[in-house]
């Protein structure tokens, strides 16, 4: 599947930039994420930079033969109606692990919504491995990684950084992008 996606994007044009993140445990972040070609595209970059990650991905999505496929290129499912705890779990995974890399959309879903989910930060934080910020923008026909960060107790800091890495970069569908900002940031929305 890796190299199917990676040899569908280059022949439509797609270019890869950034460097393989070298850190024997990260938590990536994808955005925007506006559409299921999304998930296709970074199985493209993985491939292109030589990585193997699990996905957290809604259970939902983990129907008949498709099930089998997002296993089979490291989709981990995620029943989001239980309340609390995945957080925690994430972070003792990422403890007892000598390498792990889990890559999550810190949107949280495709619909219109007013902010991203802090999960991605308090994983990271909680687990101590950096954060690979990943990126994908349709107009340029790019899709990228930016360089390992390590995040703070500063929160809006730390967003900022990430609003200047995904500044400019746009979705399948643009209607349908968060702002990059987080609903536990401090002042004005």
């Amino acid at each position: 599947m890796y190299s199917l996606a990676h040899r569908l994007f280059v022949a439509r044009g797609w270019t890869f930039e950034g460097e393989r993140p070298e850190a024997d445990k990260f938590l990536a972040i994808g955005a925007p994420h506006t559409s299921n070609w999304d998930f296709v595209a970074f199985l493209a970059a993985m491939k292109h930079f030589d990585l193997r990650a699990n996905v957290m991905i809604k259970d939902s999505a983990f129907v008949g033969p498709i099930g089998s496929i997002l296993r089979s290129v490291g989709g981990v499912p995620v029943d989001r109606t239980i309340a609390g705890g995945l957080v925690e779990r994430t972070i003792d995974a990422f403890n007892r692990a000598k390498q792990m890399a889990l890559v999550i959309a810190p949107e949280g879903t495709r619909s219109k919504a007013d902010h991203w989910r802090s999960g991605f930060h308090r994983i990271a934080r909680g687990a101590d491995v950096p954060l690979l910020p990943a990126w994908i923008d349709y107009p340029s026909r790019r899709v990228g990684f930016t360089p390992l960060m390590e995040l703070t107790s500063n929160v809006k800091a730390d967003m900022d950084r990430l609003r200047e890495i995904y500044a400019g970069r746009v979705g399948r569908r643009p209607e349908m992008m968060k702002p990059v900002r987080l609903a536990i940031e401090p002042g004005p929305a």
